[in-house]
């Protein structure tokens, strides 16, 4: 279950991006459909994972992006992985539109877009 190894990564990323919020409510991340990565399992996996940590009790909210694929002739092509077939897991694509291989340029990634928390109250004798 890649999944436990996938949450750990996005809880400390969001740790570290967290900047000046005590406690993180919501975490969202965006996920390339090669990845493939069940969102339940890694909402469970970040649940579990953030135990006793500023995302202990957040919420994983998960996009699902996606492949982005391009040929030589700059044609693009966005399609998630069922509407492209088994071809797509080994990175061989035609491009629908002149037949040439197509290179895989997005799809494959996970990314922090967005982290959601409470302000630490500032500091006694501040202002």
């Amino acid at each position: 279950m890649h999944e436990l190894a996938l949450a750990a990564t996005i809880i400390e990323s969001a740790l570290e991006h967290a900047g000046s919020l005590a406690r993180i409510d919501e975490v969202h991340v965006s996920v390339g459909c090669l990845v493939m990565a069940s969102p339940e399992q890694l909402a469970f996996g970040f649940e579990t994972l953030s135990v006793g940590t500023a995302a202990g009790g957040a919420r994983l909210i998960v996009e699902t992006t996606p492949v982005l694929a391009r040929c030589a002739s700059g044609h693009e092509t966005r399609a998630m992985i069922a509407q492209l077939g088994m071809e797509s897991l080994m990175g061989v694509l035609e491009c629908p539109q002149c037949g040439e291989p197509a290179d895989i340029v997005e799809g494959r990634e996970i990314v922090l877009t967005r982290i959601v928390g409470e302000e630490r109250p500032p500091a006694a004798g501040r202002t």
